[in-house]
């Protein structure tokens, strides 16, 4: 019996990452989050790139109706900024035959104001249109480590896996500002605490059936104040602090670790939810004001 229960775990353990060393495992009901700082939105304004490594043992349940209706793991956000999220949802297309089909798609978030909410990914489908296909990038499975990066250039944003450019997205030219701006907000990584608190921060996700914990990890985390990449590039295993660096996180930490150091020098330590106290049902206010005011 201890055989097998050991041969369980080993089969369903998440394999070292690219970058090797530790990583942050997420499948259990711990979230991390890092207190607001300037370097985690204002100093990045219309220049930056958010990276990690990243590995999925499951996506979102399927929810019970079609899209719009959606099913959302978050893995990265900071509430009116950015995030980066996973979503399942039912499709019903009209390119000759009416089909159903289920998309789980890794997507990002900008700020409402600028109303991005794009996706790329590994599309799971039933008889799903070759025409459909061709607009819809591949590349994102469960059962290993993927490379993703989103990143801004002033009116243009980008989108790359494993080094690969999925799409570039031009800004709206009516509208005049697309840069990031100060929220007051955490940067929340595997979940975050009460999420319809943000629904007047991210419109986009009210569509959604409900939000579901990331069964997966992460890894080498790195929020830079340049667009790094062009093209193309070979997706760098081990994440460097550099001058335009303003957080990154190696999460070489023991696992289960309660807090991990940001290696760019500003301070944007990452705490696990484990060290809040656990709140009686309808304190949700209490503990978001405890999160907000570390």
């Amino acid at each position: 019996m201890a055989a097998g229960i050991y041969m369980l775990l080993i089969l369903s353990a998440i394999p070292s990452s690219p970058a090797g060393g530790n990583y942050l495992d997420l499948s259990g009901d711990a979230f991390y989050f890092a207190r607001d700082n300037p370097t985690l939105d204002e100093m990045l304004k219309d220049r930056w790139t958010i990276e990690m490594w990243i590995y999925i043992k499951e996506f979102p349940s399927m929810p019970s109706h079609h899209y719009p209706k959606r099913n959302l793991s978050f893995i990265l956000v900071k509430p009116g900024n950015y995030a980066a999220y996973l979503y399942s949802a039912w499709y019903k297309t009209d390119l000759g035959l009416s089909i159903y089909e289920i998309l789980r798609t890794l997507a990002f978030f900008l700020d409402e104001k600028t109303g991005f909410a794009l996706g790329a990914g590994d599309n799971a489908a039933f008889n799903m249109p070759e025409e459909w296909l061709k607009k819809n990038p591949q590349g994102i499975t469960t059962g290993r480590w993927f490379h993703f990066a989103f990143q801004q250039n002033r009116r243009v944003v980008t989108a790359y896996i494993n080094g690969v450019k999925v799409w570039d997205r031009q800004v709206d030219p009516n509208i005049a500002r697309c840069e990031l701006e100060d929220f007051p907000t955490p940067l929340y990584i595997g979940h975050f605490p009460d999420v319809g608190k943000f629904d007047d921060l991210m419109l986009s996700f009210r569509s959604r059936e409900k939000v579901e914990p990331f069964k997966g990890a992460i890894d080498e985390v790195r929020i830079s104040n340049v667009a790094r990449y062009g093209d193309g590039f070979v997706p760098p295993k081990r994440l460097d602090a550099d001058g335009h660096t303003m957080a990154l996180w190696h999460f070489d930490e023991p696992f289960d670790s309660l807090k991990y150091e940001d290696s760019s020098g500003h301070g944007n330590t990452l705490f696990s939810s484990k060290i809040l106290e656990v709140e009686p049902k309808g304190k949700q206010t209490t503990t978001w004001g405890r999160i907000k005011g570390r």
